[in-house]
């Protein structure tokens, strides 16, 4: 519900997309926002 409320707001307030960071490792939270249609877009790469 409050992923929807969020997306939903964005739209009205003249977004064109919502994007979000979410850690590779975190397979769940990869999982739900797949689940809510969001599709992944960058990858990005670190070396410490």
């Amino acid at each position: 519900m409050l992923f929807d409320y969020s997306y939903d707001l964005v739209k009205f307030n003249g977004a064109e997309s919502l994007e979000l960071g979410v850690w590779s490792f975190n397979e769940k939270a990869i999982g739900f926002y797949k689940a809510m249609g969001m599709v992944e877009k960058n990858i990005r790469m670190e070396k410490k």
